[in-house]
Order: structure tokens, then C-alpha cells, then sequence
């Protein structure tokens, strides 16, 4: 045991619990499902998420690097590099952008 006050046997589980809880709270605001405070700990455990991430990636950094040693992990990580600017290149709508304009049916009623 060391005297260090960040320890890889803390790091990884917190790393492990923050993925999972981001990972099922997407989930279900893709599926629209409305849980009071869910947005919250979404957000706040993914800034967990990333903090821990880098600290585990710190902790564990030869073990990392080793593996850009074999072609395949390049390979991994320039697919990855490319999806990710292919998805970012999908043109979206803006947040205050609406869609086409409807017609207002006849039970809206009509502003004057």
C-alpha cells in the first residue's frame, strides 16, 4: 500500500460506477422517460466521469501507451478519430430553430 492519496483501487470502481450511471441516464432522456433531478446527475456525473478518467488514464499511463504499439490500436483510434468528425460534419438544427409551420387546427382556435 502507498501513502499516495489517489490509489488505482478507488479510481477504477468510481471510474466504472460515474460510466455507468452516465450511461443509463442517457439512455433514458433518449427515450424521453422524465425522472425529477435526472438531467443533474447526468451532467454532474459525467464531469465525475472525466475527472476520474484522467486520473485512472494518469495511473495507468505506460499500461496505455503500451498498446499504441500494435497497428491495430492505431488503426482503432484513427477509425474512432474519423467517425467522430464524420458525426460532427452531420448537419443539425439549432436549439431556437423550429420545424416547417403547421396550420393551426380547428380545436387551437385562431389568434386574432
Amino acid at each position: 500500500m502507498s501513502n499516495s492519496p489517489i490509489q488505482k483501487s478507488w479510481v477504477s470502481p468510481i471510474t466504472a460506477l460515474s460510466f455507468a450511471a452516465v450511461a443509463v441516464t442517457g439512455i433514458l432522456m433518449l427515450l424521453h422517460v422524465r425522472i425529477p433531478g435526472m438531467k443533474a446527475v447526468h451532467d454532474w456525473m459525467g464531469v465525475l466521469l472525466c475527472v476520474a478518467g484522467l486520473i485512472h488514464l494518469c495511473l495507468n499511463g505506460r499500461v496505455f501507451l503500451a498498446y499504441f504499439r500494435h497497428r491495430a490500436a492505431l488503426g482503432a483510434v484513427a477509425a474512432g478519430i474519423l467517425l467522430l468528425l464524420a458525426a460532427l460534419a452531420v448537419p443539425g438544427k439549432a436549439p431556437n430553430e423550429r420545424g416547417p409551420r403547421r396550420a393551426p387546427a380547428a380545436s387551437e382556435g385562431v389568434e386574432p
